[in-house]
């Protein structure tokens, strides 16, 4: 077996290092890697690829089949079975069992020509939690799974440097880029003003400050204009995944901020996709802060604490200060395992 794991974009390589992870226990004949030149360095470290091929745009893409059609895949992974640009390597390698990860729902429910087109090619598919496998249309089970993706390459491990927090204070990671479409900032702000012994908390915003949907600048005036500077951690670039894993297990917990106040965005990640807080928190078995709203989703549940309001939220983080959160129904299902992960991911690639 000669797996390509692709992943033609700028986004999801979270979870293309989950499927490494996974192809890799399979041992197979050699795997490659198909991505932007930007992340080369990433994958030609791991010890798990054998080869990495750029890809470097739609301009490229006879050059780029080249490399493909050099490697010989016997079965092509896309990391993200959706857009123009995979669909036109699902086309190119018509002959090549095919399977992929459906990222948004959304585009199943409604009529997408491309990921229309798309699902002619592939023949398994995986969704990213239990609750989004539960609300697939009937018609796509029987090509599709579940898999978890809060797991990541050995040879990744390795690269994790050691990142010690300063003795009495309190970490809290919020992944991804400031955006105040996505998460709810305001509340945080509120949070901050309610917070007895503020100054022993930092807030580690996993995520660049620059890009063309930030709102790092308005955020960053306001927690000027409140003093509260010595409260957060920022990267003015994107932060390279063993230093972002190495911030992730320094924390004590993972803050979401996803509430229902932002309601079109809120409901996605119940009907539609995940988000990327859920499986990095899971990598290493931290606590999750969700809003309640999530309660009914198993495998949320299993991992998380739940808060209606900001005051609610004021009293989980000064009670995990003070080491009183009783975490005894933390991280005890199955959903958490990696041999379970491995046993949905070479079903995948069984069938085709």
């Amino acid at each position: 077996m000669r797996v390509l794991i692709s992943e033609l974009s700028a986004n999801h390589h979270d979870t293309a290092l989950a499927l490494i992870a996974y192809a890799a226990a399979l041992k197979p004949e050699a795997i490659a890697v198909a991505a932007p030149p930007l992340w080369e360095g990433l994958y030609r470290s791991l010890s798990e690829v054998d080869r990495f091929l750029p890809y470097e745009g739609r301009e490229n893409f006879r050059r780029f089949m080249d490399r493909v059609k050099s490697f010989r895949p016997t079965h092509l992974v896309h990391v993200t079975a959706y857009g123009k640009e995979p669909l036109a390597l699902a086309s190119a390698c018509s002959d090549t069992a095919q399977v992929g990860v459906v990222h948004n729902l959304a585009k199943l429910r409604r009529f997408s020509w491309i990921q229309w087109r798309m699902m002619q090619y592939i023949r398994f598919f995986w969704v990213l939690r239990p609750g989004l496998y539960r609300r697939l249309p009937e018609k796509y089970r029987m090509r599709s799974d579940y898999l978890w993706t809060g797991v990541y390459p050995a040879s990744l491990e390795a690269q994790i440097p050691a990142v010690q927090g300063e003795k009495g204070k309190v970490y809290i990671c919020i992944p991804g880029r400031v955006e105040y479409k996505r998460r709810d900032y305001r509340m945080l702000l509120e949070v901050l003003e309610r917070l007895e012994g503020r100054e022993r908390f930092q807030f580690i915003l996993l995520g660049p400050a620059v890009g063309t949907h930030s709102d790092y600048a308005d955020f960053f005036s306001r927690i000027q204009g409140r003093g509260w500077e010595e409260v957060f951690v920022s990267f003015s670039e994107i932060v390279p995944f063993p230093l972002y894993h190495a911030y992730v297990r320094m924390s004590q917990a993972v803050l979401a901020l996803i509430h229902p106040n932002r309601y079109r965005e809120h409901r996605v990640y119940f009907d539609s996709q995940i988000s990327g807080a859920f499986p990095m928190a899971q990598a290493h078995q931290k606590p999750l802060f969700l809003h309640r709203s999530f309660a009914g989703e198993a495998e949320l549940e299993d991992c998380s604490y739940f808060y209606d309001t900001s005051d609610d939220l004021v009293r989980l983080l000064e009670s995990l200060a003070a080491g009183s959160l009783d975490a005894g129904h933390l991280y005890r299902g199955n959903w958490f395992s990696f041999e379970e992960g491995l046993r949905r991911f070479r079903r995948g690639l069984e069938v085709v």
